[in-house]
């Protein structure tokens, strides 16, 4: 039976205090970043496109599909370059996060605009400019051109375009016995908008002349209003993860958070494992005494009957719920 890694003591020195200062710098989520546009009818120039303020009711039921509202003034997480302090990007934006991975959306229409002193939008240009993602959402009634946004930095587009034509979709060829199973279909198919007009939405991935071609979707695809958001966010997210490996091609490699704290956490273990302090430290039940070496053991038996504390909270048998990052605050 393999022997589990026991949990060390660190002694109070400054190499530990800077190790762990640079752990806490860290982030604990993989985070990323992506541009939304709204396109406005007959609009086709950078300028005019980023001097709108807001968009059409279905641009808003997408925003707020695609992750969570929530306040940039002294947020605690990583709002990915937008203003924490002055508000200079905008009171709030859209994010997503779950348990591993962060999306803050850059989001022109919920960011300041004064065309007196910032003709070109050049604020939030900064922002969607330097994205490696940007979602398109491209109302303006003609094709979307990649250039139209110059960028060194832009590599891929994600093109949402309304579709006017009402599809008539199959019936369901599964037909159950059950009452209830064919009541529930009925109602997802309603849900879903199936049976609803102009409720669908093209969507089509553009790369770069210079990036790979990386994802089905560029071939455009035929999706409901309801499920646009999260398709949207899968396109995204597989996206900037591609996008951030191929940015580092050329100088080495592209190192997840997660990955990054590994790294710190091994150097402190490297350090410290073999040092008197951390012989026979005592921690919950893994295996049999042998196999701990001799370590005596919290645990009555090899059971654990304790309670875990994590963070000030302190939960029997709930440690997974300790370590929930889907909480903003």
């Amino acid at each position: 039976m393999p022997i589990p890694i026991q949990p060390i003591v660190l002694p109070d020195d400054e190499f530990s205090k800077r190790a762990i200062s640079t752990l806490d710098r860290i982030d604990t989520v993989d985070g990323h970043k992506a541009g939304v546009i709204y396109v406005a009818p007959g609009q086709t120039h950078e300028s005019q496109i980023l001097a709108n303020t807001s968009g059409s009711d279905n641009y808003e039921k997408f925003l707020a599909g695609l992750g969570t509202k929530i306040s940039l003034q002294g947020a605690s997480f990583n709002t990915q370059g937008l203003d924490r302090e002055y508000n200079t990007d905008g009171t709030y934006t859209y994010a997503w996060r779950d348990r591993i991975t962060e999306i803050v959306f850059h989001i022109p229409t919920m960011m300041p605009t004064n065309l007196e002193y910032d003709a070109r939008c050049i604020n939030k240009k900064r922002h969607v400019g330097n994205d490696f993602v940007n979602v398109i959402y491209n109302e303006s009634g003609s094709p979307f051109k990649f250039d139209t946004f110059a960028s060194q930095l832009n590599y891929v587009n994600i093109i949402i375009t309304p579709e006017e034509a009402n599809f008539v979709l199959p019936k369901p060829s599964i037909i159950s016995a059950d009452p209830a199973y064919n009541a529930q279909s009925s109602t997802l198919k309603t849900d879903h908008g199936i049976n609803s007009s102009g409720n669908f939405f093209q969507v089509q991935l553009q790369c770069a002349p210079s990036f790979p071609s990386i994802s089905p979707a560029a071939t455009p695809k035929i999706v409901t209003a309801s499920a646009l958001p999260s398709f949207v966010r899968q396109l995204v997210l597989n996206a900037s993860v591609f996008s951030l490996v191929w940015s580092n091609r050329g100088g080495g490699e592209h190192v997840s958070s997660w990955r990054s704290r590994l790294r710190e956490i091994r150097k402190l273990r490297d350090r410290y494992s073999n040092t008197a302090m951390s012989a026979n430290v005592a921690y919950p039940g893994m295996g049999t005494p042998e196999d701990r070496g001799g370590a005596r053991s919290y645990v009555e038996g090899d059971d654990w009957k304790g309670t875990l504390s994590m963070g000030g909270l302190a939960e029997h048998g709930q440690f997974l719920m300790s370590l929930d990052f889907t909480r903003w605050a």
